[in-house]
């Protein structure tokens, strides 16, 4: 992959991979598979503000896996994005949020500037 001039990259402490990458993930009626573990990285632009981030093949794929969890978290929470009414939040949506919460934690532990950048 050829590298974009003047793009942010990490210049971080030795990343580890986090648990939530390495365990199946459990969901009722799921194929309770791992995520992925990409071989290269990539950039990602954040989509509100243009801004682009290169990112290593762990955090890539850790980035990807969080959003992916984002989209089917809030589509399984519909009905309360509509109400703001708790009693209409979906359970199964749970197990989702708490990967979102764990990669923005990730990220912000091991890459604070491609958070900024990319989630914030």
């Amino acid at each position: 992959m050829e590298k974009l001039p003047n793009l942010p990259t990490a210049k971080i402490k030795e990343q580890k991979v986090p648990k939530f990458m390495t365990e199946p993930f459990n969901i009722t009626g799921g194929n309770n598979s791992k995520p992925d573990i990409y071989k290269e990285g990539g950039v990602v632009q954040n989509p509100f503000t243009g801004q682009s981030y290169e990112l290593n093949a762990l955090e890539l794929s850790i980035y990807d896996y969080l959003m992916g969890c984002q989209i089917i978290a809030t589509k399984l929470d519909a009905k309360w994005e509509e109400t703001l009414n708790s009693n209409d939040l979906n359970p199964q949506a749970k197990p989702f949020w708490d990967v979102v919460r764990q990669g923005l934690a990730w990220f912000r532990r091991y890459n604070a500037e491609a958070y900024m950048i990319l989630l914030d």
